[in-house]
C-alpha cells in the first residue's frame, strides 16, 4: 500500500520510512547548515571540530540528539551527495527503492466507481483476494471447488475469467455496453486487453474502467453470498444490478452516454 501509485501501491506514506526521513534530513542539516543557533549549540557541545560522519554517538547527549546523529547511516543507504539531498519527499522516495512498475495503475486512479469496489479490484490485480487455492495454501481444511459453477478448484483466473458463471456474466455485461467480449483464456492476456480498452481519458474507456471494477466487485460478493448465506443469483440479475449501480455513479461527462446504452436483452 505504502508505495506510488505508478507500482502499484495506494500512494500512502509509509510513516515509520517517513519519520526516519525526516530525521535524516536534520542531520543532514547539522553537517551543512552551521549559521543555525541549534547547530552551532550542538556543534560547541557535541561534534566539537569532528566529522560528523565518523564520530562516535555521545552516550550523554540527548535520546533526540542521539538519534538525529545515528540518522546519518541512511543519509549513506540513500547515497546522497555531501552537497544536496533535495526535499525530504526526495529523499524518502530515493529510500523506497526503484521498484517496478504495473501497467494496471489507470485502472485504479481514474475510475469513478465506488471506492470500495476499486480497492477489491486493487487486491484482484495484486493477487491477493483470499479465494480458496491460496486459503488452503494458508493451512485450511475446505473445499476448493468453485461454489459457482461447481466444477473446478477455485483460483483467481478461474473465478474471474473461467468460470461458466463469470463467462455469461461478462458476456451480459459486455453487450450491454457494447463491446466485444475477450475470448482470452490467459489472465495477462486477459488484463492486457482490459488495459487496452480502459486506456484514454474519452467517455468510454471511463465507462469501460468503471463497469469493469464493479462487475469484478459484484462477482466476488456473488461468491462470498453463495458460500456464507446460502443465496443464489443467476447472472442476468447481477448483471442488471451492475447496470443499475454504474448508471448511478458514472461521472457527469459521461453520463449522456451512459444513458444511451440500452440493456440487450
Amino acid at each position: 500500500m505504502c508505495t506510488p501509485k505508478s507500482v502499484g501501491g495506494l500512494n500512502l506514506i509509509n510513516l515509520l520510512l517517513w519519520n526516519k526521513t525526516t530525521i535524516a534530513k536534520v542531520c543532514w542539516d547539522l553537517a551543512h547548515k552551521e549559521d543555525k543557533l541549534w547547530i552551532k549549540w550542538i556543534n560547541a557541545y557535541y561534534v566539537k571540530q569532528q566529522q560528523l560522519k565518523d564520530m562516535p554517538i555521545p552516550k550523554q547527549a540527548s535520546w533526540m540528539v542521539r538519534r538525529i546523529i545515528a540518522s546519518r547511516d541512511i543519509l549513506q543507504q540513500a547515497q546522497s551527495s555531501n552537497d544536496h539531498i533535495g526535499t525530504i519527499r526526495q529523499l524518502y522516495l530515493q529510500l523506497l527503492g526503484d521498484l517496478p512498475r504495473v501497467s494496471w495503475k489507470n485502472l485504479l486512479f481514474q475510475n469513478s466507481a465506488r471506492r470500495k469496489t476499486v480497492f477489491n479490484l486493487w487486491l484482484l490485480l495484486q493477487g491477493r483476494l483470499p479465494t480458496k487455492d491460496r486459503l488452503v495454501n494458508w493451512g485450511l481444511n475446505i473445499n476448493q471447488q468453485c461454489v459457482l459453477c461447481q466444477g473446478h478448484v477455485e483460483t483467481r483466473d478461474h473465478l474471474f475469467l473461467l468460470c461458466s458463471y463469470a463467462v455469461m456474466l461478462w458476456k451480459q455485461v459486455m453487450r450491454w455496453i457494447q463491446e466485444d467480449q475477450s475470448n482470452n483464456h490467459n489472465w495477462d492476456q486477459h488484463l492486457q486487453w482490459i488495459i487496452n480498452k480502459a486506456k484514454g481519458k474519452s467517455s468510454r474507456a471511463s465507462i469501460f474502467r468503471m463497469v469493469v471494477t464493479e462487475a469484478s466487485y459484484a462477482l466476488w460478493m456473488e461468491r462470498n453470498t453463495h458460500i456464507f448465506e446460502q443465496i443464489y443469483r443467476s447472472s442476468e440479475v447481477l448483471a442488471r444490478e451492475i447496470a443499475y449501480i454504474c448508471n448511478v455513479t458514472v461521472v457527469p461527462r459521461a453520463r449522456k452516454q451512459m444513458q444511451q446504452i440500452l440493456i440487450v436483452e
